[in-house]
């Protein structure tokens, strides 16, 4: 997986805002994010920030709650 991270420039904090599967595809969404958000620097990254996979296992174990 690829991910994209978002930096905020003046606080410096880091966030993952996106994951795609192939790294062409974060590339191509990398460049609308950098366009679309100048008060923050864009890249990607093999590995999701912290918050990122708590967010994923939450769902997850919501799914799981469910049935």
């Amino acid at each position: 997986m690829y991910y994209i991270q978002r930096q905020d420039i003046q606080t410096k904090q880091l966030e993952t805002v996106d994951e795609f599967t192939t790294r062409k595809e974060a590339r191509l969404m990398c460049y609308e994010y950098i366009f679309s958000d100048q008060a923050a620097d864009y890249y990607i990254s093999t590995r999701p920030c912290s918050d990122w996979r708590e967010e994923k296992n939450l769902k997850k174990m919501e799914k799981i709650c469910e049935y």
